[in-house]
This record gives C-alpha cells, sequence and structure tokens, in this order.
C-alpha cells in the first residue's frame, strides 16, 4: 500500500483548539501508524495508485491507567468537531472510530460477552449519551 500522508495543517489547528478547549493533548509525529487506521481506510478509499486523502490520527489511551471516562471520550469527539468545522479552509473530511468489541480469550486476554456487546451497540445507535454516565466498572 502507498503511504499515508497527513495534514499538517488542520493537524496543528486541531492540537491548538484542543488545547484551548481543555483538553491535555500530546503530539507524535513519528508515531507509527497500526491497523487501527489503515484496516478502515481500506474500506473508505481506494489504496492506489495513491490515497485521496489526509489523514489526520487521534489516539486515545485505553490501555495504560488513568483509561479516560466514557463522558470524556464523549466530550472529546464534542471538541474535536468543533475544530474540524472552525478550520478556515473548506475541505471534505470524514472521521472513524476503529476498535473492536471482541476481545482476544484466553488466560490474561479478556473475555467476550455477547449480551453486552449486542447492548452497546444498540446505545451507540439509539442513546449515546446514555454510555457518558457508565462507570468502567459498569
Amino acid at each position: 500500500m502507498p503511504p499515508l500522508k497527513g495534514h499538517a495543517g488542520l493537524a496543528r489547528h486541531m492540537a491548538d483548539a484542543l488545547v484551548n478547549d481543555e483538553f491535555d493533548i500530546s503530539v507524535f509525529q513519528d508515531l507509527p501508524i497500526d491497523h487501527g487506521v489503515h484496516s478502515p481506510l481500506t474500506l473508505f478509499w481506494p489504496p492506489s495508485p495513491d490515497w485521496p486523502g489526509k489523514i489526520v490520527p487521534i489516539e486515545i489511551n485505553v490501555l495504560q491507567h488513568p483509561i479516560p471516562t466514557p463522558a470524556r471520550c464523549w466530550k472529546l469527539g464534542q471538541a474535536v468537531r468543533r475544530a474540524v468545522l472552525s478550520y478556515p479552509r473548506s475541505s471534505k473530511w470524514s472521521s472513524s472510530a476503529p476498535g473492536t468489541l471482541a476481545q482476544m480469550n484466553g488466560e490474561r486476554a479478556g473475555f467476550n460477552n455477547e449480551k453486552w456487546d449486542m447492548k452497546f451497540l444498540d446505545l451507540i445507535a439509539r442513546d449515546p449519551k446514555k454510555l457518558t454516565a457508565m462507570r468502567h466498572a459498569d
């Protein structure tokens, strides 16, 4: 696959806007892009001969504590939307939030909870704000 190109202007604008919106962010220019970016892009865009757009990846820590609350993630999504809409140049844009409900099974790897997964998907579609009131333990 051809290399992905970043959108430096939008990235700088978003970083400034997120800080001004009270988010403590880190900026990495050399962070390798993994399957979390490549996998959904191959569904959105044809990768050859070159990708038809540029990206601004945003990663959220979900592996090391402290993990952000669902409400914090909701607020980040709203702040990202405001940042993109306030970008002074007109352009088309799309967002993607890759992830998975399925976890690796086995010792130390977690478990699948299909009943909760289906409820979660229903809430995302029908009442996403309700998820923001939940705690990680829920």
